[in-house]
């Protein structure tokens, strides 16, 4: 019995130095049973008592019909939903650093929905910006963000440093006060869900938030993706 646990708990540290070495990336499935018993010893039953003690301790996942795959430990994002914060502030709020690890922008014609919902010319352009994010190399967000070309006009087109309401008061001097959200799950069928399931490899939830200035006008769209595996999203409802 002793020698059972002690040789589960060596192969359960043999998984985590790989996903420690990043020899097993975050994201990764692993492999089946069959194949990890040869390569790291032991019968199935062993495999299967490491693989449960890896994921009490935060390495791996397990889904049902899936496959077990490899996650963050450290990275668990709680965040209220009845406050408007960035995207970069909820992952600071847990301890960690948010990093950009992919950035596009581009001016085009916007679809009739978007024109008539800004209000917007036949001729007038919209940049849609998006965005990948990730915490301890784990992908936790992907937004897309919409914006008039007559409110932001080539601000954006170098990249961006810091929280994007702090850049249209900077730049714009526009002040974004409130938004209205709308909580959506993801359709395989809409391009920018397709792009953010892509980028994130794991159930996802999206914050559709129209953002309005301290005057009332609608001044963009954001469409902001959630990793559902480490972002805790909640609120508070009263009677």
């Amino acid at each position: 019995m002793t020698m059972k646990k002690y040789l589960y708990e060596t192969m359960a540290d043999c998984i985590t130095q790989k996903i420690n070495e990043d020899i097993w990336p975050v994201g990764m499935k692993l492999p089946g049973e069959k194949e990890l018993t040869a390569l790291l010893g032991g019968g199935r039953s062993t495999v299967r008592e490491a693989l449960d003690l890896c994921v009490e301790r935060g390495l791996l996942q397990k889904k049902n019909g899936v496959g077990t795959f490899v996650v963050s430990k450290s990275v668990t994002l709680n965040n209220p939903l009845e406050q408007l914060n960035s995207v970069g502030d909820m992952i600071k709020a847990a301890g960690c650093e948010p990093e950009s690890v992919h950035y596009s922008i581009r001016h085009c014609l916007p679809d009739r929905s978007i024109r008539d919902e800004f209000g917007l010319g036949k001729d007038e352009l919209i940049v849609v910006m998006s965005r990948g994010r990730v915490a301890n190399r784990m992908p936790v967000a992907f937004s897309v963000n919409v914006f008039p070309e007559k409110y932001v006009g080539d601000i954006f087109d170098e990249g961006i440093r810091g929280k994007i309401f702090d850049n249209l008061k900077g730049y714009a001097d526009i002040d974004i006060r409130y938004s209205d959200t709308k909580i959506r799950g993801i359709n395989p069928e809409h391009r920018w869900d397709r792009m953010a399931c892509d980028f994130l490899k794991s159930p996802a939830v999206l914050l559709q938030q129209l953002h309005f200035d301290k005057n009332g006008e609608k001044i963009f769209y954001s469409y902001d993706y959630f990793n559902t595996d480490v972002m805790d999203l909640n609120m508070r409802r009263k009677m």
